[in-house]
């Protein structure tokens, strides 16, 4: 269909004519671009042109739109004044309720249609505030501009919003066509005038990208299968990972370790695990490896927690030519039926594609899911990608580690269970061994991981704290059998093979006295005075340490965002964001971004409390070392938790977990030696020895 054929120029009026039926939905029909400036949009007006715009969808049609945001007085006040409205909270907090109420308002089919539209980028947003002259004003324009395969263009304006409303009152529309004279000049000035609004180039109109975490919200939305074929303009990808290289829009080549990874995981019969330091590219690693697999019938990948899976869900989409993935997590009711049924069709068909399923650890453990590979069966050319593969080893989720998969592939950075030789001899045996290991410090000297600077900081305990932490340990060696000169006791607060259950709680609160010494709280603010935050996590122990990070911040002025594992997911966006764009200088959380969220921005990270398990550090320290355009070198700031200097040379025993966990961050750091020299100035000559691992450090310090 072309626009010849549904669209003459004229003056259409509501009394006369159903704007939707007559003009609207044919036009989207008809058309593969759609730009409207309009002062409001609905969701009523969306639920009427639904089927429009789904055959929109189905064209490959893209459709921009400017709009005004639904603002009280107020927050209307407020944006104005601020000297930049996008940057200001009031938007970003208006913006999560108009979704909200948009999504009440949609029944659950046209609701999940507008989200896919807009994940795919079918859909764009751009919101217009008036400013300078017009700045007591709205942002009142009413019109639009189609265009269709054949390069003809139809251009509309008058009084009539995007609204139920504006089909209820007397409204009209003045209709230009490009092939008829004289209205065919008309047409491109109202391209140009979309076009001048859309690059915020209108003095008098602010125009803002529709915040990442508004889209990301709405994008959550989605519960349905995409009402519309892919569209053929997004990236299909060509991946041509043989040739080693991926193409979206430009070619990307894999790095030579990426590369060398993918050989010798293939070389040992596509079984094995992948050791790679965190921000060296493990997933499209592993995504390569599976583009490799010649007739894949199913690709299983296993991720710790929900905001994991979602992230490969996007790689996939990105990266590959795979179908679309089947996210196993959560309600079994979205997606246990759909499972059984892919599952048997696949197997009736002879798998004419890959079935592609990414799920939770919880999810791809639970009973439901196992249940459903009993009843369906796992297909002949199976792999299995387990991220971050270490946590597969708990008891919990062993029954994952199904032997039916044909290829198997774990990544990790620190692929070992911490003092859990059980479990991690379950993950050995299951994938064989680790086929290839690629350090921090490979990828530091590669230039694939941004160089970062080490500063330490020492937190006394008071002498109640140390005492108390001394009561524990006697009790944890009493229930261990042990002898007061138990190294790993002494030294740690990890869980050991055999430990019965009481003494993991022993553990647990004897740690929490390294993490939440109170001195902490004085020691943060000083910190925060040598190193003023930009873009930085601060890693705290519980929830009250996190409040109490939090009075420091405010009473500082420094404005921060909580990130923990409550923080419903359409907050985690806007903190992300909020973070990655510098509007929120500091985000506070406890463990949620430990492993895999990916935050590239962020170019500082200050550890309040960490335990002594190499797995934690490691991940952290990679959190802040993801390369970023605007990011030369990062920084990591480690506050320590010492003895009080009151009791000398007895407190020494339980510093070594402390110290080694500094000695390994310091290694690697530009300014090592200088680290070294500052974690000897809090700890004296007696800590001297505990400091030398080599010649250079002796000299050093």
């Amino acid at each position: 269909m072309a626009l010849k054929q549904v669209a003459r120029s004229g003056i259409l009026d509501t009394s006369t004519h159903d704007l939707i039926s007559d003009f609207f939905v044919p036009m989207l029909r008809a058309s593969i671009r759609y730009d409207r400036g309009v002062g409001y949009f609905s969701s009523g007006w969306f639920r009427a042109a639904a089927a429009g715009m789904v055959e929109f969808a189905a064209n490959a049609g893209r459709a921009r739109w400017i709009t005004s945001p639904i603002l009280s007085e107020k927050d209307w006040k407020a944006l104005r004044e601020g000297e930049a409205a996008r940057n200001d909270a009031v938007l970003r907090d208006t913006l999560r309720q108009n979704v909200a109420d948009l999504a009440e308002a949609l029944e659950q089919q046209t609701l999940s249609a507008l989200a896919w539209m807009v994940a795919d980028g079918i859909l764009e947003f751009k919101l217009a505030l008036p400013y300078n002259k017009l700045a007591d004003g709205d942002f009142h324009t009413k019109f639009g501009i189609f265009s269709d395969f054949f390069d003809d263009s139809v251009s509309f304006s008058g009084s009539y919003n995007d609204s139920l409303k504006g089909l209820r009152n007397y409204e009209d529309i003045s209709v230009f066509c490009s092939w008829e004279s004289p209205f065919d000049q008309w047409v491109p000035k109202y391209q140009e005038r979309f076009e001048q609004l859309w690059e915020n180039k209108d003095p008098n109109v602010r125009v803002f990208d529709l915040p990442a975490a508004a889209r990301a919200q709405i994008i959550e939305l989605r519960t349905l299968e995409r009402p519309y074929p892919k569209p053929s303009w997004m990236p299909q990808y060509g991946v041509d990972f043989a040739a080693g290289s991926i193409r979206e829009g430009k070619a990307y080549k894999l790095w030579e370790h990426q590369e060398k990874a993918i050989e010798q995981w293939e070389e040992n019969d596509r079984v094995g695990i992948l050791s790679m330091a965190t921000g060296s590219g493990k997933t499209l690693t592993a995504l390569a490896a599976a583009s490799r697999c010649v007739d894949l019938n199913l690709l299983l990948i296993a991720a710790p927690r929900k905001n994991l899976v979602d992230q490969w869900k996007e790689e996939v989409e990105r990266f590959t030519n795979f179908p679309e993935p089947l996210l196993i997590y959560q309600d079994a009711s979205s997606w246990q039926d759909r499972l059984f049924s892919k599952l048997r069709a696949g197997h009736r068909s002879g798998w004419p594609q890959p079935l592609v399923l990414i799920g939770s650890l919880q999810s791809l453990g639970g009973s439901r899911f196992q249940s459903v590979l009993d009843d369906a069966g796992i297909p002949e050319q199976s792999l299995i990608i387990v991220d971050e593969v270490h946590n597969v080893g708990a008891p919990t989720y062993q029954k994952i580690l199904n032997t039916e998969y044909t290829w198997r592939l774990g990544l990790s950075a620190t692929p070992e269970r911490h003092y859990d030789e059980e479990g991690t001899g379950v993950i050995m045996e299951y994938f064989e061994k680790v086929v290839f290991s690629y350090t921090m410090e490979q990828a530091l000297k590669d230039g694939h991981l941004t160089p970062y600077a080490y500063h330490v900081y020492a937190a006394q305990l008071s002498e109640e704290e140390y005492e108390h932490y001394l009561k524990l340990t006697r009790q944890i060696l009493a229930a261990r059998g042990q002898s007061e000169d138990a190294t790993v006791t002494m030294q740690t607060n990890n869980r050991l093979d055999g430990d019965q259950p009481g003494v993991e709680q022993l553990l647990f609160r004897r740690a929490g006295i390294l993490k939440k010494a109170a001195s902490k709280t004085d020691v943060i603010q000083q910190v925060l005075q040598d190193h003023p935050p930009e873009r930085s996590l601060i890693y705290c122990a519980d929830r009250e340490q996190l409040e109490d990070v939090g009075k420091v911040l405010s009473t500082a002025n420094i404005p921060h965002l909580k990130y923990i594992g409550e923080t419903p997911m359409a907050q985690r966006y806007a903190a992300l964001d909020g973070l990655a764009s510098g509007d929120v200088p500091v985000l506070v959380a406890i463990d949620c971004l430990d492993e895999g969220v990916d935050i590239p921005a962020v170019d500082a990270a200050i550890i309040l409390a960490s335990s002594t398990n190499d797995r934690q550090f490691i991940q952290r320290r990679g959190r802040v070392l993801r390369k970023s355009s605007n990011k030369a070198r990062a920084k990591l700031v480690d506050i320590i938790s010492l003895p009080p200097t009151s009791v000398g040379q007895d407190g020494r025993w339980m510093l070594q977990g402390e110290l080694e966990r500094a000695k390994k961050m310091a290694k690697l750091a530009d300014n090592r030696h200088e680290a070294l020299v500052q974690i000897k100035s809090y700890t004296g000559a007696l800590l001297t020895e505990l400091l030398q691992d080599d010649g250079s450090t002796r000299d050093s310090v």
